[in-house]
């Protein structure tokens, strides 16, 4: 099989895969669709590199998903995704509060804000993979 019909083997998979997704979106935007979308762009880079780096076929790497992957999976990233959102506008929102007057200290706030925000999602996601899995 040829480099170029496995691209667009997998670029039509994933197209495919995204219709759906993005109807759906488009109808009702929350937190488990994002993650849906965010999930299918994981599997889609992840079939494409697979594909490409490796010669995997997109049926074996799809049938490999349906065989070692279970709902649960699905719903702990739904959960999790909502711990992290919840992290994120929590320590937005504190940083963003008790910051001075003025650009510097809305700068440094900010700054404060996404360096709390991943160190505490690096904390949470460990602690989260450790109690769900």
């Amino acid at each position: 099989m040829s480099v170029t019909w496995m691209i667009f083997e997998i670029l039509g998979t994933i197209a495919f895969a995204f219709s759906g997704a993005i109807v759906g979106l488009y109808r009702r935007m929350d937190i488990f669709g994002i993650t849906v979308l965010a999930v299918m762009t994981g599997v889609g880079g992840g079939m494409m590199v697979a594909s490409l780096s490796h010669g995997v076929s997109s049926y074996v790497f799809m049938h490999s998903i349906h065989v070692y992957c279970v709902p649960s999976d699905l719903y702990i990233g739904v959960f999790k995704s909502v711990i992290f959102g919840m992290i994120v506008a929590l320590v937005g929102c504190d940083r963003g509060m008790t910051c001075t007057a003025g650009a510097e200290g809305v700068g440094k706030a900010t700054t404060q804000s996404v360096v709390y925000s991943i160190i505490m999602l690096f904390a949470a996601n460990y602690i989260l993979s450790s109690i769900l899995f």
